[in-house]
């Protein structure tokens, strides 16, 4: 049976000829005689049988496919000279030198890799489109491509990426935790500049770090800190020079309840540096702070609080030898207000002189009725840099235990010679609001409601405003309450600095005691005053709650080494607490509720006409 072929056979093999026909000195100059193979005569496609030109037209009847009679064109003749379609891909795909230099097939290579329709073509490869059939789908290529896009794409452009951000999370070379560096740490910047450096990395992790039913709710859990802390550790575990997020972490966990072997786990997960690196970095630390303390002493006015902490210690196993106790001891702080104008040389001569005169004219009642407004001013907002020395286990509750403790502390600050001793002599000054005072103050205003107390309120506020206009002007009224409530102690302390400033002390003297040394300020802000032994409190909340350590290593000695680099302990916890949005506890110096206590209180003033008006 004779069967009419279409025209475009006719054509194609014009075609096939056409594209294969080779030029003599082109083969000869670029193959040489032995290389090019014996050449095969194009199939004769004019011959096929039925069963071979029904493959060649369209699926849809009576349509010739001119695309598939191409392709069993090519097939054909890649039969006839022995080449399967895998090894002219090979080949192609710069299989080999001849194939990789050849201008021809360079130029047919390029315009393939650029074409728009590669990515349609390795879609298809990829997941092959489904006709009518009732057999599975063809499985394509997806598994070779999947495993290619694992080995190649995701792993070489997230390795790029995550190479790219090491110097976005090294780490400083030295063990200490300087200054700079956790000033210029802020979390949101810097995850800014990982999604904008590595995006492919960043995208891949967020879309693993949501279900598809989040994402479809629209989940509000903030993933930005998460997917942060995920790269770093990555980028960790290929250096551990890249640990600028783990020497934050394991300084925060030593010192908030973590053992060291919980540290030492968190460690091998590249969350946190290790326990050994943490306690050699806070000795570090603290010998930092101790040589930058004494750099600022040298060029800077300061002066020095100090106050009793009990501390207890801890010990494992018991012996007659090694018990735990309770230790008195006693703790000090060294401020630097820098932008304070120091004293003359000539302050210390001019305070001996001032006082050994003032102590031959002490004040009377008529100096405390008479004083006003003559001295002082409000503050303006500074900033106080404040330095913990070593604890001593020694408790200041005599004249002679405070003695001890400036011999002590002279030590610490490298001013123990003779010299040194006589230069820096000076008279002590007392500071007039302490915690306990200011707790049962207003625990009693409450329940008095009267004038008197008001004005310690206002003393309050004057304190956290910084104006010690009003404060000096309020201590003859402390005077006054503490004497007629039975408050000897107090009484004397407000005694003993109302003649200080009025006799003992020069003017400049007395100005800089006021201005620089009755109340610091920690944050610059206008509302952010405090009494120095407030401060010391917290200092000694630190020690004792806040960052306070347990063990049986844990002695005297070690308490000592580790107390001056609480300062930089504490700013690293603000930090994390801040930047990561935790939820802490407040920091404010307070007691249990005396709501109960007022009532009582109230009671009983009512019930003893305490205030009521009698003749006589």
């Amino acid at each position: 049976m004779s069967l009419k072929r279409p025209d475009f056979f006719s054509i194609e093999s014009d075609f096939a000829h056409t594209f294969y026909e080779q030029d003599d000195d082109f083969i000869q100059d670029s193959l040489g005689d032995d290389d090019f193979p014996t050449p095969v005569p194009w199939p004769d496609v004019l011959g096929m049988s039925d069963s071979e030109d029904e493959q060649t037209s369209s699926p849809q009847a009576g349509k010739p496919d001119p695309i598939t009679g191409k392709v069993l064109l090519v097939l054909n003749y890649m039969h006839h000279i022995q080449i399967t379609p895998v090894e002219f891909l090979s080949a192609f795909s710069w299989g080999n030198d001849g194939c990789s230099a050849n201008k021809d097939i360079k130029a047919a290579r390029t315009t393939f890799m650029n074409s728009p329709d590669l990515l349609s073509i390795l879609r298809c490869w990829f997941s092959p489109p489904f006709g009518r059939s009732r057999k599975s789908r063809p499985k394509g290529a997806r598994d070779v491509l999947l495993k290619l896009f694992q080995e190649q794409v995701v792993g070489d452009m997230m390795e790029e990426e995550i190479e790219v951000l090491e110097p976005w999370f090294r780490g400083d070379a030295s063990l200490d935790l300087p200054e700079e560096s956790l000033k210029t740490f802020k979390l949101y910047p810097l995850i800014s500049k990982v999604k904008e450096l590595a995006p492919f990395t960043w995208s891949c992790f967020h879309q693993m770090a949501q279900s598809h039913c989040q994402r479809k709710e629209g989940s509000q859990k903030n993933l930005r800190p998460l997917l942060l802390i995920v790269i770093s550790m990555l980028s960790y575990s290929r250096s551990h020079a890249r640990n600028r997020l783990q020497k934050l972490f394991g300084i925060y966990f030593k010192f908030h309840g973590t053992t060291a072997k919980a540290q030492d786990v968190l460690h091998a997960f590249g969350f946190t540096m290790s326990h050994k690196w943490t306690c050699d970095a806070v000795a570090n630390i603290s010998m930092h702070a101790i040589n930058n303390m004494l750099e600022e002493m040298g060029k800077f006015s300061f002066f020095l609080s100090e106050d009793n902490a009990i501390i207890p210690t801890r010990v494992f196993s018991q012996t007659l030898d090694n018990q735990g106790s309770l230790g008195n001891s006693t703790t000090a702080t060294i401020y630097i207000k820098k932008s304070a104008k120091p004293l003359s040389k000539d302050a210390n001569e001019r305070l001996r002189s001032t006082h050994a005169a003032g102590i031959l004219n002490p004040i009377n009642g008529s100096d405390i009725l008479m004083h006003g407004l003559h001295s002082g001013k409000k503050l303006y907002p500074f900033y106080l840099y404040q330095f913990l020395l070593g604890t001593l286990p020694l408790p200041e509750a005599s004249y002679d235990d405070h003695l001890r403790l400036i011999d002590e502390w002279l030590m610490q600050l490298n001013m123990h010679t003779k010299e040194e001793r006589i230069q820096t002599a000076n008279i002590s000054t007392k500071g007039i609001f302490h915690q306990s005072l200011d707790e049962a103050l207003h625990h009693i205003s409450e329940a008095h409601i009267r004038i008197d107390w008001l004005k310690y309120r206002v003393l309050g506020e004057a304190i956290r405003t910084g104006d010690v206009r009003v404060m000096e002007t309020l201590i003859p009224d402390l005077i006054f309450q503490f004497s007629g409530s039975g408050s000897k102690r107090y009484t004397l302390e407000m005694l003993e600095a109302f003649q200080q400033l009025n006799r003992e002390l020069p003017d400049d003297v007395a100005t800089f005691w006021k201005e620089q040394c009755w109340l610091v300020n920690f944050s610059g802000r206008s509302d952010g005053f405090l009494p120095v032994d407030r401060a010391q409190e917290h200092n000694i909340q630190d020690i004792k709650v806040t960052h306070c350590l347990e063990g049986p290593s844990i002695d005297w000695k070690y308490l000592q080494k580790l107390h001056p680099a609480i300062p930089v302990i504490r700013e690293v916890s603000n930090l994390i607490e801040r930047e990561f949005n935790l939820i802490v506890h407040g920091k404010r110096h307070t007691s249990p509720s005396a709501e109960h206590d007022i009532q009582e209180l109230q009671i009983a003033f009512t019930e003893s006409t305490y205030h009521d008006y009698k003749k006589g």
